[in-house]
């Protein structure tokens, strides 16, 4: 992953495969202080990351369907999609911290009110996918829906 910030890892979230629950592994995340969190094998809607994932490919398939754009757009629409996702959830954080400000609950601890880095790139890049609409279909409405 070359290019992306350097974070500790806190948690690793694995399937019960083989490969991840051996007691040598498990010795390893414990001396580097890390919490190791297993879900059944076959069992994707109790894996966040999985549930995300899945959120995040059926907006782009809608975008992609109401607009009428081609397939081949799947890449940038994905992006978007990540996106606006990253948006909504800066925009609930923004709106916890003005509502902790505005009242005399004490805050529980700094929020982060941005995207991290990576996920600022990718939105300044949203105007690809507008670009490549622009080219797919000349006379065509930018793709706007609702989140």
């Amino acid at each position: 992953m070359e290019g992306h910030r350097t974070l500790p890892v806190k948690i690793i979230l694995t399937e019960k495969g083989g490969e991840f629950v051996k007691h040598d592994i498990d010795a390893w995340y414990n001396a580097r202080g890390i919490q190791h969190v297993q879900v059944g094998p076959k069992s994707s809607h109790m894996n966040p990351v999985e549930r995300k994932h899945q959120s995040l490919s059926d907006m782009t398939k809608t975008m992609l369907r109401d607009s009428g754009f081609s397939p081949q757009l799947w890449p940038d629409a994905f992006e978007y999609a990540v996106c606006k996702s990253g948006e909504q959830i800066a925009s609930k954080e923004s709106e916890t911290r003005k509502r902790q400000r505005h009242s005399d609950v004490p805050s529980n601890g700094d929020v982060s009110s941005h995207m991290n880095e990576d996920n600022a790139a990718m939105c300044r890049r949203r105007a690809s996918l507008r670009e490549a609409a622009k080219r797919h279909k000349p006379n065509s409405a930018i793709i706007a829906i609702s989140l």
